[in-house]
């Protein structure tokens, strides 16, 4: 039985309106979600959450999981101090758990460009979703680290899922751009040494209906695998 770890990154927006696409994107979400009986991960930002306190305990009230995405998405996080980065994620950590009544036990930084795994623990999490083995130019050549999961550091590292050998991401832009039969094609190749699927995406990625449709679609791919 394949396992499905599906993951939405709720963010303010860089470009453009920080909130509005992400609002709207997270409720389609959830609607998806619910019609399919899905648990996902939600990797939440400090700043969103404070704005939308009423959003982070409607998805804590449906079932999900509620992480923490960093105090707020455009800090980077891999390269300010130690002494910053604890205050920022131990902050954010606290007013997640305040709001949303979970522990709140989960970390993916901004842009998978996480802080010292020492600092994560000391922050109060137990497990780290920010590494993506593959290679994005401009930020992160992770195409030697594990695709499998380890634990360092007393932190579980949970990679996002990429094809072997040749390390086709699966998530974000890249499921964006794959036409469904070849995404399928490329899940299938993932799973030949695994039997886990970790995707993620973005809340204000399904503000559009047709990349929602698409989901809905590969949800139900995913669900019938074995």
């Amino acid at each position: 039985m394949v396992k499905i770890n599906l993951t939405f990154d709720v963010e303010e927006q860089e470009n453009g309106p920080p909130f509005s696409k992400g609002f709207s994107g997270t409720l389609n979400i959830l609607k998806v979600l619910k019609k399919h009986k899905l648990r996902a991960i939600f990797f939440i930002t400090a700043v969103y959450a404070k704005t939308f306190p009423g959003l982070v305990k409607q998805i804590s009230k449906d079932g999900h999981e509620i992480a923490c995405h960093g105090y707020d998405h455009k800090s980077a996080y891999n390269l300010i101090s130690d002494t910053v980065v604890l205050s920022k994620l131990s902050s954010a950590r606290k007013l997640l758990i305040k709001i949303s009544g979970q522990k709140v036990l989960s970390f993916r930084a901004p842009r998978m460009l996480p802080p010292k795994l020492n600092i994560i623990k000391k922050a109060g999490f137990r497990y780290d979703y920010s590494l993506h083995p593959a290679w994005v130019p401009g930020r992160y050549f992770n195409l030697l680290k594990s695709r499998k999961c380890q634990i360092k550091n007393g932190v579980k590292i949970i990679p996002a899922t990429v094809t072997p050998i040749f390390r086709l991401p699966l998530s974000w832009i890249w499921f964006k751009f794959y036409p469904l039969p070849i995404l399928k094609i490329l899940t299938r190749l993932a799973l030949i040494n695994q039997d886990k699927i970790t995707l993620y995406f973005h809340n204000w990625e399904f503000d559009d209906a047709n990349k929602l449709k698409k989901l809905e679609k590969y949800i139900k791919f995913l669900k019938e695998l074995d």
